[in-house]
């Protein structure tokens, strides 16, 4: 389906499952597939099993009025989120829960032959719990060949992805499209009721658990798609900003290139609980980091002093481009188009 029409359909299957009320849950689509698997004995911790049960979920919440599509301090204790209401308007499609349910039963893999934006599940290793990733599958794949792949880290007002509200959404997804990514965009257990990090809101900002499940979960995508393993790419804004920094300079073996977004990595920042960033590890990192000029959250000084730092240390291949007057949306300015995945493609792991 085309992307301009997706968030139509997701109005469309949102409005649905808010009609059908809290007793639609037990006859809802995926809790009737659920059961076809169940019978059929299906392991509980299958791929197709565990998008079903996080889907029913999300539907089961859904009508009870619970779910919401974007995190807030104040009520995330209370409400689950949907990670992105246009993924889940194509996972309750009645021929996506059939391709699921068909793929599982002969041994494939639960998402063979589907392309577009959607949800996967798993398993966290961090605490055996349901969670799930969103990806983005250019319509013209094919494994018999090797494809490049982003990861999104997203910000703190977020779940999985960018605001939805943000007209960089849709554009990143045409980007990906275009110059033929893989994208995959982990949660990186931004939970708000861990009491232990309340200085952070709960958020893990991809340290330890959140660390442990991205890292996780691109492991699953390369096992699920035929990814080139020298051309796997980092971003992300605010939080993700901080955590392609992070991120980037813990596993300089797996990243090709990072382009951070509004993030920060001094250690500097009294408001996060965050240790500075080891910029020996981003040496030979290509980076193209981006900030705001009167960003208000994360202060622009952080990017300059990473960069400059950066220089001093004689890493050979930093970029960095100051947006004047943009303030904490760098990512309306810079994946508005599809410079950095051509800039990305110039990058290959050595």
């Amino acid at each position: 389906m085309a992307l301009s029409k997706l968030r139509i359909a997701s109005k469309l299957a949102v409005t649905a499952c808010l009609a059908a009320g809290p007793s639609h849950a037990a006859d809802d689509v995926f809790t009737s597939a659920i059961k076809i698997l169940q019978n059929k004995g299906t392991a509980s911790d299958n791929d197709g099993m565990l998008i079903l049960k996080r889907c029913q979920y999300y539907l089961s919440e859904i009508s009870r009025g619970n779910a919401y599509g974007h995190w807030d301090v104040a009520g995330a204790r209370k409400n689950p989120q949907v990670y992105d209401f246009i993924a889940f308007s194509v996972m309750c499609y009645q021929g996506t829960v059939d391709r699921i349910v068909s793929n599982t039963l002969s041994g494939k893999d639960a998402f063979d032959g589907m392309t577009g934006f959607f949800e996967r599940a798993y398993a966290s290793a961090a605490d055996k719990s349901i969670d799930s990733y969103l990806m983005y599958v250019p319509t013209k794949y094919d494994r018999t060949r090797a494809w490049p792949l982003v990861v999104m880290l997203h910000g703190l007002g977020e779940g999985a992805f960018f605001s939805t509200a943000s007209p960089a959404h849709q554009l990143f997804l045409e980007s990906c499209e275009k110059q033929g990514f893989i994208m995959v965009a982990p949660n990186g257990r931004n939970h708000p009721d861990r009491d232990s990090q309340k200085i952070n809101y709960g958020a893990s900002l991809y340290m330890n658990d959140g660390e442990q499940d991205v890292m996780q979960v691109i492991e699953l995508v390369r096992k699920a798609y035929n990814i080139d393993p020298n051309r796997i790419y980092l971003t992300g804004i605010s939080m993700g900003g901080w955590g392609t920094w992070y991120l980037g300079s813990r596993h300089p073996d797996l990243f090709a290139a990072i382009a951070p977004l509004c993030g920060w990595g001094t250690g500097e920042l009294k408001r996060w609980k965050s240790p500075p960033v080891d910029l020996a590890g981003l040496k030979n990192m290509p980076i193209y980091a981006f900030h705001g000029e009167k960003d208000p959250v994360i202060p622009v000084s952080e990017t300059r002093k990473m960069t400059a730092k950066l220089s001093a240390l004689g890493a050979a291949d930093v970029t960095y481009e100051e947006l004047p007057g943009v303030l904490h949306n760098a990512q309306d300015f810079v994946y508005n188009d599809d410079r950095v995945f051509k800039w990305f493609l110039n990058h290959k792991r050595k």
